[in-house]
């Protein structure tokens, strides 16, 4: 009885040390690529435009309207991702800043004057399991609150503002759901796997918590909350000293909040 008291013992043990190998591995084999997008302007001009990018939670790169050049933090992620890749996305993200200056004159409905700053943010992520694509998120905010985006298991946009509802027609005929899902394999899924590939083949062998999330650990990081409450608001308030405005402004102080918590949200 003793000896199978020990054996019984012993074997739930071993089992406890595979489990948490099992866990470790599983972890480690867990990586996400979050894109945030960023317009600050009135209903009359764009006065900036940013997208911030983080992999595994670590700013990772940087696009400004100021000199529209796309920054990686990380050469042999440039390597990785290649020359013509960045390029191309560069010239997307100049493209965009027409696209959030019509969001701007279309979605803020209520500054007839156009005088006041507002914020339109875009933010999207996928996330990969090893190679599996597990889920992604897509979805539009304004001022800081959620205005629409795309559910994946249902396959179709949701307005999450009343005042959304009327683009909602418009957004599935120019972005129906399998042009979402297509960019998102390009600009998003794909990316992230090469990313992936090309740091389990660096001559070192470093793991990418090693490699990326080491040499980048001293960045900002981030949780899903896209642009920070308090950098956004920094932004907004330098342009009202610039501008000489004593008008109070709307910021994004407030958190955006997933319109899905069990589906995810695909662009």
């Amino acid at each position: 009885m003793e000896g199978q008291k020990t054996r019984g013992q012993f074997f739930s043990a071993w089992l406890l040390i595979v489990g948490m190998i099992v866990l470790k591995d599983t972890k480690a084999a867990y990586h996400s690529l979050e894109m945030c997008f960023t317009a600050v302007g009135t209903t009359k001009s764009l006065l900036d435009f940013t997208m911030v990018g983080s992999m595994n939670g670590v700013q990772g790169s940087f696009y400004g309207k100021k000199n529209q050049q796309l920054v990686i933090k990380e050469s042999w992620v440039s390597q990785a991702l290649g020359a013509q890749y960045i390029e191309e996305k560069r010239q997307k993200l100049v493209y965009n800043e027409i696209d959030f200056l019509w969001a701007l004159q279309n979605w803020i409905q209520n500054d007839t004057k156009g005088e006041s700053n507002h914020t339109v943010q875009f933010w999207h992520d996928c996330h990969l399991d090893g190679d599996i694509h597990m889920s992604s998120h897509f979805w539009y905010a304004v001022d800081g609150e959620t205005f629409c985006g795309i559910n994946e298991k249902l396959k179709h946009w949701v307005a999450m503002k009343p005042e959304a509802e009327c683009f909602r027609p418009f957004w599935e005929v120019i972005f129906p759901y399998k042009k979402i899902k297509r960019y998102m394999e390009e600009d998003c899924i794909e990316p992230l796997r090469k990313v992936l590939k090309y740091s389990s083949k660096r001559e070192n062998g470093d793991s990418w918590e090693a490699t990326y999330g080491e040499t980048l650990g001293h960045g900002p990081k981030h949780t899903g909350n896209c642009h920070p409450a308090a950098e956004l608001y920094c932004v907004l308030q330098d342009m009202e000293e610039k501008e000489g405005r004593n008008n109070s402004t709307r910021t994004a102080g407030r958190t955006f909040t997933s319109f899905s918590s069990s589906s995810a949200l695909e662009k």
